[in-house]
Formats: C-alpha cells, structure tokens, sequence
C-alpha cells in the first residue's frame, strides 16, 4: 500500500497510533518505510524500454500511485477492496480519465480483464492488510493468488511486489504469518509459468520481467542506486565549495 504528501502522512500517523493502542507495539519497528510508493524512476524506466501501455494497481489505498500512474501511462486499472478508501479514490481521481477504478478483491477482480489485455502490462501487487482502516484484516496477503491469476493470461506481464521485507522478516503480531507467503514461496510463484524469468529485489521491491529484459531491469537499477549517489556528491562538493570561498 503506497502512501504520500499530506495525505499520507495523516494516514500514516491514524494508523501508527491506533497499532501502538492496540498492540503496544511500533508499527514503523516492524514494517518501517524503506521505500515510499513504488520505485517511480524504474517503472517509468520499464514503461519506456519494454513499451508498456497499461499500468495495473492492486490496494489502491488513497489513488496515489494510481494518479501518479496516469500520468505515465495509456491505461491504468486500480483495485481497492476497503469501500471507504474507494470512495475517497473515486474523488481523487476523478479528473484522471484514463484511470479505471475497479471494487473488490484482487484476485476476483483480475479474473474479470486479465485475459483480455492484448499486451504485457506492468502489475504493481500491494493489496496486502496494512493495518487498522484498510481491507484484508481476514484475507492478509493476496498476492499468490494475485500472481497466479496475473500468469494466467496470455503474455508474461512485468510484476512489482511492494514491501519485499514484509516476506524475509518476521511480523508484527497483530500479522497473522501463517497468512503471509514466505520469498522462496513468491519466487516459486513467479517462476511457476515462467522459469526463465529474471527476478530482483530492489528498494524493498519484488520485480519479474522476462529473460530478455534483465539487462534493460539491471541498468535500471544501476542508475537508480548511482543517480542518488551523484547528486549528493555534487552538492557535497558545491557546499565545500561555497565554505572555501567565504573563508577567502
């Protein structure tokens, strides 16, 4: 579930308060915010290399990653199960005409149009319960089903898994782990139709794409590591510089 700007912070502050009444635990201490939202640069990067039309979101939360979506892509279908986050999604993304806001369960709802997508698309997965206010408190991970029904169409779509620390730590104890997959058993998953597919975890993300684009996912990843580093050397150098020349 991807959150951010004002919004975000709210929610993000409701939800941390009402995890520490209940639990007496931090909620931030087990599932933290490595990374806020889906890796924007890298699936942009994916869009334009592999010539992605069609952007699909499971846990629409607020419409952020969906509205942020709109701008970068054709089409963009999003999910959202909690009836009170759709609503508030609908008002959100009401002037983003190329957003299909879709309600229900992930798995059922991707049943209905995946079969239908004449190409590959780029599946941001991040429908899991995050807590007090959003859907599948009952039904906590989704995303085998998800990937199962994603697979199950005609072409090898690109997949992105939020919060890949959720699969490799252990959780929280208002999580249920029973209900949570564990990354060998999503990597199993991932390979089931397609045992070439090229897998990484990157900025606590999960990402699938064919054989023939790891090159093209490896240089993504690269810069997204090394552009950071840059920037931060260059200002580091222009304030030392600006130091040196007050000192003068």
């Amino acid at each position: 579930m991807s959150t951010s700007g004002q919004d975000g912070d709210f929610w993000r502050g409701e939800r941390d308060a009402i995890f520490r009444r209940e639990t007496g635990e931090e909620w931030g201490a087990y599932l933290g915010l490595f990374h806020l939202g889906i890796p924007q640069d890298m699936a942009v990067g994916l869009r334009k290399r592999l010539s992605l039309k069609t952007f699909v979101e499971t846990g629409t939360h607020i419409g952020t990653t969906s509205y942020w979506a709109s701008r970068q892509f054709d089409h963009v279908i999003t999910i959202e199960a909690n009836q009170a986050l759709y609503d508030r999604s609908q008002k959100k993304l009401a002037g983003a005409h190329n957003v299909e806001l879709l309600f229900g369960s992930s798995p059922i709802v991707l049943r209905s149009f995946v079969a239908k997508l004449e190409r590959p698309a780029l599946f941001w997965l991040d429908a899991h319960w995050s807590g007090p206010g959003t859907a599948g408190q009952d039904y906590q991970c989704p995303v085998l089903e998800e990937i199962v029904v994603v697979d199950s169409g005609e072409h090898q779509h690109i997949i992105m898994i939020d919060d890949a620390r959720l699969f490799m730590n252990p959780l929280p104890s208002l999580l249920r782990p029973e209900a949570w997959p564990t990354l060998p058993v999503i990597i199993d998953h991932l390979r089931q139709r397609f045992p070439d597919a090229y897998l990484m975890v990157h900025a606590d993300v999960i990402v699938r794409v064919p054989a023939e684009s790891r090159d093209a996912l490896e240089t993504l990843m690269h810069n997204s590591v090394t552009s950071p580093l840059a920037r931060i050397n260059t200002a580091v150098k222009q304030g030392a510089r600006k130091v040196r020349d007050a000192l003068k």
